[in-house]
């Protein structure tokens, strides 16, 4: 009978353990499960708030980054499930549109600081030059001199014309469906305060 007794205490106390140690890994699952639907969410917002101020401006060359790290790339394999087929691609179509201008807006911008690097280059080469042809830097000549340089490397440069990446990126952005008023954007929402009995 003790016997007995001692294994029925050995097996309710496994029991106990094992029950506290699945309660623990449920919630530590519905705990990240939570927030990375809050980062997705948040990240959705900044990248929609970005292609609005991309909308606004003319000159991309200052503007802000559209896409700085992709959340859903990492993720999206934990949402394929809860949010079904049709949601989970209308979250990847924003993603790999906001990748595509991000990755456009980087093309401009690439272009145009090696263009202005190229200038800056010129610039130096011709300085020097006229220093040595008028061994110094104080006569109205080498003042005219750079001063024509100077007016001749501030013009637009032709070899880089920014049109087909700015054109491509304006379709884009006409093309790009906000996410913030989607059932899937609603179904990430639910994701960030489900309770851990109901995660699939």
């Amino acid at each position: 009978m003790n016997n007995f007794n001692g294994t029925t205490i050995q097996t309710l106390v496994i029991l106990i353990v094992v029950f506290f140690a699945f309660i623990t890994y449920r919630l530590q699952v519905i705990s990240n499960y939570r927030n990375i639907a809050l980062m997705l969410l948040t990240e959705i917002r900044d990248i929609e708030k970005e292609l609005d101020n991309l909308k606004k401006i003319e000159d991309y060359y200052y503007s802000n980054p559209i896409l700085s790290s992709n959340t859903w790339e990492k993720y999206k394999h934990m949402f394929v499930k809860y949010l079904g087929q049709d949601d989970y691609n209308t979250i990847n179509e924003f993603y790999l549109k906001a990748k595509r201008i991000e990755d456009e807006r980087k093309v401009i911008k690439k272009h145009i600081d090696i263009t202005l690097e190229e200038k800056a280059k010129m610039y130096q080469w011709i300085n020097r030059e006229l220093i040595l042809k008028n061994n110094c830097t104080s006569t109205p000549e080498y003042d005219k001199d750079i001063s024509a340089a100077g007016e001749l490397l501030s013009r637009p440069s032709p070899e880089f014309n920014a049109s087909l990446p700015k054109n491509l990126t304006k379709k884009l952005l006409l093309e790009t469906r906000y996410m913030t008023s989607t059932i899937a954007f609603n179904k990430l929402e639910k994701a960030s305060n489900k309770k851990w009995y109901t995660i699939r």
